[in-house]
């Protein structure tokens, strides 16, 4: 018997399967941590099968963060890795295995070099190092780790169709609108997945001998288990981009004895306009477009509670107001 119930309310213990697909590796989702995954277990040599619940791929992130990327060695910009390491670390509160922080501070330019000299270069585009981290006081330390893909080096481009014909060029088997249902385990080992072709609304196995890669979101659009996890942040945050995230991967894993960290962790951006009089914890608007979101930053703005009262010291850094309530705005 499992422990936590399918997201999408399929009785995950009685599913017949119509059929077994057979592959090396299984990646499960379409952003840019399944992309990068997909493409790196195929220059390995194994056969690949990558799932995606949506019709399409996940929007793939603009900005990029490394260290010593070559776009960064080109325009000259230096990070030292120990210092970010620790700023990281202690934004978390040390809540952190710094061994992960390590790890991506030594071979996230690894990632972006290929990025860039695979999917990029060749359809006429670059990484540009970004030089954004203006430090405005002793208590805020940026980081110019930020890496953007452009053309014209004045605006960004969309690179999700070229890195999906790189896929399809490379013999990578993309499924869309093929959701994750149930992880296989044998003994100590995962060795597939039972998932759902929902055009042809029928389950079928998946058998992966060489492991499966979730590559998922979170849950920031299922209300239930952010009521359960971490109700704090569905009381704070009223807008989500993220509709997709509905939290399959994360509890498939638990349900083959994987362990969930008890600490939640959250981005919360601190635009979320709401109409005058309303509670944060009444409303939770998901939106895959941005729409009603407030672009133009936010230091013009007071933050007011209900009564009218500033709760908020509106001039610390940006960064640290991420995580402040979000409430009512008034100019």
């Amino acid at each position: 018997m499992t422990e936590y119930k399918n997201v999408d309310g399929y009785d995950i213990d009685n599913i017949k399967p119509v059929k077994t697909v057979e592959t090396d590796v299984l990646v499960v989702g379409g952003g840019n941590a399944g992309m990068m995954a997909a493409a790196a277990a195929k220059e390995k040599g194994a056969n690949v099968i990558l799932i995606e619940k949506e019709k399409t791929i996940n929007l793939m992130r603009v900005g990029i963060a490394s260290v010593g990327s070559n776009a960064q060695k080109r325009a000259g910009t230096e990070i030292n890795k120990r210092d970010l390491v620790e700023s990281l670390a202690a934004f978390a509160q040390h809540n952190v295995d710094e061994r992960l922080l390590n790890t991506w501070a030594d071979h996230s330019a690894e990632s972006v070099n290929w990025l860039e000299d695979n999917i990029l270069k060749p359809n006429g585009a670059h990484l540009k190092s970004e030089p954004d981290a203006m430090v405005t006081s002793k208590a805020y330390q940026g980081f110019p780790t930020e890496n953007d893909p452009t053309i014209d080096d004045k605006s960004f481009v969309s690179y999700g169709k070229w890195f999906v014909k790189y896929q399809e060029d490379h013999g990578i088997d993309m499924r869309y609108q093929t959701s994750l249902v149930k992880l296989i385990k044998k003994d100590d080992t995962v060795t597939g997945a039972i998932v759902k072709d929902l055009v042809k609304d029928e389950f079928y196995e998946i058998d992966a001998s060489k492991g499966v890669i979730i590559a998922t979101g979170g849950y920031s659009a299922n209300k239930k288990l952010l009521q359960k996890w971490d109700p704090l942040a569905l009381k704070k945050n009223v807008y989500n981009d993220s509709p997709r995230s509905n939290g399959a991967g994360i509890t498939s894993a638990l349900n083959v004895s994987a362990m969930r960290d008890e600490e939640p962790a959250e981005t919360i951006f601190d635009r979320g306009l709401v109409p005058v009089g309303t509670k944060t914890e009444d409303m939770y608007y998901q939106t895959p477009t941005y729409d009603h979101w407030l672009w133009i930053g936010s230091y013009p703005f007071l933050k007011v509670n209900l009564r009218g009262e500033r709760f908020s010291n509106e001039s610390v850094p940006y960064q640290l107001q991420q995580a402040k309530n979000q409430a009512t705005y008034m100019p």
